[in-house]
């Protein structure tokens, strides 16, 4: 964030950007199945972490 702050300006990040920088362990469910003639024979799952290029 660039620092462009005055006595009558103030920057801050959005209240979802905030909340988002104080979780620490976010991560995206990815999910799948395996099909075989209209029957499922596998599933798979996997949470794969996401790392935070921003402070």
């Amino acid at each position: 964030m660039l620092n462009r702050e005055d006595k009558f300006n103030k920057m801050q990040p959005a209240k979802v950007v905030r909340a988002a920088g104080q979780r620490n362990k976010m991560s995206l469910w990815c999910f799948a199945w395996d099909m075989d003639k209209a029957k499922v024979r596998c599933w798979y799952q996997h949470r794969i972490p996401l790392i935070s290029r921003f402070p």
